[in-house]
């Protein structure tokens, strides 16, 4: 019977001998420019915990602490969309970014999960329940666990009664990373704890390694390829996103979602989309440029023919154009003339 919403909030340096430091919510919530940092639980969701059906968009989650869900930590029987949002920094013992648990369902779209930390596992997302992920980015999170079968940037294990799933979409997961030795971390994007999880390809994925060969099926997924991300950086929007560097394999190599026309900053979307949350618009090609393809266009072309040679291209004399150049450069001869005679030059 009631509702939270917070709209441009900051939530910052809170601590909780318990469950939800920085917010604890049972309701519906709708968060929205929301900041949420730097808090800390002794139990489950540093930043956020959450047990109603809730939107996050265009929101900062980071450098939370936790046992459980260090940025957040979902239960319940919800359904929880994230869009537009950074989860960076967290840390906790599983789910540095997210834990979301059995009987809910996590939607998130246009959105970077990166850096967090899972001192088991599960560094950006870990999971029991129903996970579905669109235009996501999930980089450089680390987990302490020495499996090798077990993941660090999405970790999922099976559900005690409820059946869980994953579904992947243009989803981006690069430079996750596992192991107790911090001197000899191993790649470890996907994985999970015991098996039996159906797990969904719906293309254009791409993972940096080959720990999620089980999971890409599609023939429009990326497998073992180093899609040259930047560094975590405000690059306009509301929040921080992975830049594609030039040259990129995810450039072009998306699949395209009516539901989604921009990326996480707001930008829209190409009609071939970029794979992750961030999209590299596609080059904008003046009037009148030589791009080298035999693609470029000309402002003003005279087909006519022409005694003079050229054939088709030949471009004829233009006496109204001739006039008004020849208009201009006496305009400007007498204007330098002006000026340097109040210097006192007679020249």
């Amino acid at each position: 019977t009631f509702s939270l919403t917070l709209t441009n909030v900051k939530v910052l340096a809170n601590s909780a001998q318990g469950d939800g430091a920085g917010v604890y919510t049972g309701s519906p919530m709708t968060a929205t420019g929301v900041v949420i940092s730097n808090n800390t639980s002794t139990v489950n969701g540093g930043g956020l915990y959450n047990e109603g059906n809730t939107s996050i968009v265009n929101s900062t989650i980071s450098n939370n602490t936790a046992e459980g869900g260090g940025g957040v930590f979902l239960t319940g029987s919800n359904t929880v969309n994230i869009s537009g949002s950074t989860l960076s920094g967290n840390t906790a013992v599983g789910g540095g970014g997210i834990s979301a648990r059995s009987g809910m369902t996590l939607k998130v779209v246009n959105s970077t999960i990166s850096g967090n930390t899972g001192q088991d596992v599960g560094a950006g997302i870990y999971s029991n329940g129903n996970v579905q992920l669109n235009f996501v980015t999930i980089a450089n999170n680390v987990a302490g666990s020495d499996s090798k079968t077990q993941g660090s940037g999405i970790n999922m294990f099976p559900a005690s009664s409820t059946a869980n799933a994953l579904t992947l979409k243009n989803v981006l997961l690069s430079g996750n990373m596992a192991g107790s030795d911090p001197a000899a971390l191993f790649s470890a994007n996907c994985g999970m704890t015991g098996g039996g999880i159906p797990v969904t390809s719906q293309g254009s994925n791409l993972s940096s390694d080959a720990s999620c060969d089980m999971w890409l099926t599609a023939a429009t997924d990326k497998k073992s390829v180093d899609p040259k991300l930047d560094v975590l950086a405000d690059n306009t929007g509301p929040t921080l996103t992975h830049k594609l560097l030039a040259g990129s394999p995810a450039m072009a190599a998306g699949t395209a979602d009516a539901s989604v026309t921009v990326d996480q900053r707001g930008v829209a979307r190409d009609a071939v989309p970029d794979i992750g949350a961030y999209e590299d618009p596609a080059p904008v090609v003046p009037p009148g440029t030589d791009t080298g393809t035999g693609t470029g266009t000309l402002p003003s072309t005279d087909t006519s023919s022409s005694s003079g040679g050229g054939g088709g291209c030949a471009v004829s004399p233009n006496a109204d154009f001739d006039a008004g150049l020849l208009g201009l450069l006496a305009a400007a001869a007498s204007g330098l003339f002006l000026r340097r005679r109040r210097q006192g030059t007679a020249d």
